[in-house]
């Protein structure tokens, strides 16, 4: 009984592994199918020996199946079928090796996308034709041509030819630099009228060169002012028009320059991000905007980039980061107001010559050599003093609405005070007189401008509220 139980679990193991294709032959006779058989005779007979095994693998011997019982028949329908190998050819997207090898067989719809795709590109293709050639037909006036003109001059390029590929590149432009250049195409009004009026334009960046900004988890965002800012714009707003011009939005940049300025006294003008353009992968401060006269044009940076349209007119600082007892601001006012005082006609070559040097340290050695010049012309002349000054009056050199009035005499056997030194103490003297009269009506600016920021308040809400009605259908009070 013990043989016919082994008998019949070899014969269902064999069966098993049979149709599941782990052996294809039983009666192989190759040194692999020796080794299948010693493995399956492992389930069949555990008491042969090593030597036995090796025995049968050197002479394999031929063994017939025993014939299949009603038991085993049984066995075999419950067992699944693991042979998942097949000897058909593989197919792709449901077509035979011949139909790969020719042309993919389309269905209704995918012939309609085909044909409705090929009709959209020709269609396409017709409308950029047509785009193109109305874009390079002739200028319709002299306005046109002449804005053109302006356009490509801002743009930095050579001047507009009459041919019809420069047309159609010059409406593109029209077109496209909307995205890249500021929101107006004029930044600044006119120049005020006299006596109001400043020949020269300074613009001065704010992160960096008035102010330092930084944060930390006890405090969050904290702005230190440089030392010296206030005087720096106040002493300079005599010579120059002061505009701030910063590549930081509004509404980081206004609350600060709001508390260094707060009632507009110095810093008129005020241009935010939103007057930038985006050039050759940079944020450019252009100066072709402003409506100013680049010649009277000094840009006042912590950033090269900044000026990369018009880098000639630019002087950069190096930035401040909060240091205590900087004065790298203020020592810069001397070089500054000369340019002013002595009547630059063109700014752009003075900045070229000492934008790459120490401004403070060099021009301060100019000045003293044009002292030494002063005094011996003053001792050739026979050390006489002279009460109109040296080389002009006191009134030539006083503006009309200048409210002080400088002696040029130093004092017995002294030299008169230079054309220089003059002008700085008047300057000086005019400084001092502003910053009293805004002291002075300090609260009732505060209340001016309190006010009006209540004013405007109530009228936004009104407009609000009357939009809210108008659109709900309220009667309107009349």
């Amino acid at each position: 009984m013990i043989v016919g139980a082994e008998d019949f679990l070899h014969s269902t193991v064999m069966t098993s592994l049979l149709r599941a294709g782990v052996i294809r032959e039983l009666t192989a006779t190759t040194p692999q199918a020796a080794r299948r058989a010693v493995f399956l005779r492992q389930f069949s007979d555990k008491k042969n020996t090593p030597e036995e095994s090796s025995e049968k693998i050197e002479k394999p011997q031929k063994k017939e199946l025993p014939e299949t019982s009603i038991a085993s028949d049984k066995l075999d329908s419950l067992v699944p079928d693991l042979n998942i190998s097949t000897d058909e050819p593989l197919r792709i997207g449901g077509s035979t090796n011949a139909q790969a090898k020719g042309k993919r067989s389309m269905s209704s719809i995918e012939k309609r996308r085909q044909m409705n795709s090929r009709i959209m590109m020709i269609l396409a293709g017709l409308g950029a034709v047509a785009g193109a050639v109305h874009l390079a037909r002739d200028w319709e006036d002299d306005a046109e041509r002449k804005e053109a003109e302006e356009r490509i001059r801002k743009a930095g390029e050579g001047a507009i030819d009459n041919s019809w590929w420069s047309r159609l590149i010059s409406r593109l432009r029209g077109y496209t630099d909307v995205f890249d250049k500021p929101a107006w195409s004029e930044l600044l009004p006119p120049m005020m009228p006299p006596p109001n009026d400043r020949k020269y334009t300074l613009l001065v960046d704010l992160e960096g060169l008035l102010v330092s900004s930084s944060w930390d988890r006890q405090h969050g965002w904290r702005t230190a002012k440089r030392p010296g800012a206030e005087y720096f714009l106040g002493y300079l707003s005599q010579f120059y028009e002061i505009v701030l011009f910063t590549t930081q939005p509004n509404y980081t940049a206004m609350p600060v320059i709001e508390k260094l300025d707060p009632f507009g006294a110095y810093v008129p003008y005020r241009l935010y991000r939103e007057s930038t353009r985006y050039k050759d992968g940079k944020t450019v401060k252009d100066l072709s905007y402003l409506n100013r006269d680049l010649s009277k044009v000094i840009v006042l940076d912590t950033n090269r980039e900044n000026v990369y349209a018009q880098p000639d007119n630019g002087l950069i600082l190096k930035p401040w980061k909060g240091e205590k007892g900087n004065k790298d601001l203020i020592a810069h006012i001397p070089f500054l107001e000369c340019i002013a005082l002595f009547n630059v006609s063109d700014v752009r070559p003075v900045l070229k010559k000492y934008g790459d040097t120490n401004i403070p340290v060099e021009w301060a050695k100019v000045e003293e050599n044009m002292r030494q010049k002063h005094i011996e012309n003053w001792k050739n002349q026979g050390a006489q003093p002279k009460r109109s000054g040296w080389g002009f009056g006191a009134s030539s050199m006083r503006p009309p609405t200048s409210p002080v009035s400088i002696s040029t005499d130093a004092g017995k056997g002294q030299p008169p005070l230079s054309y220089l030194d003059l002008k700085r103490k008047e300057a000086q003297a005019i400084y001092q007189l502003e910053q009293k009269y805004w002291n002075d009506n300090k609260e009732e600016f505060s209340k001016i401008i309190q006010e009006d920021q209540k004013r405007q308040t109530e009228e936004l809400k009104g407009q609000l509220w009357g939009m809210v009605g108008v659109n709900s259908g309220a009667p309107q009070k009349q």
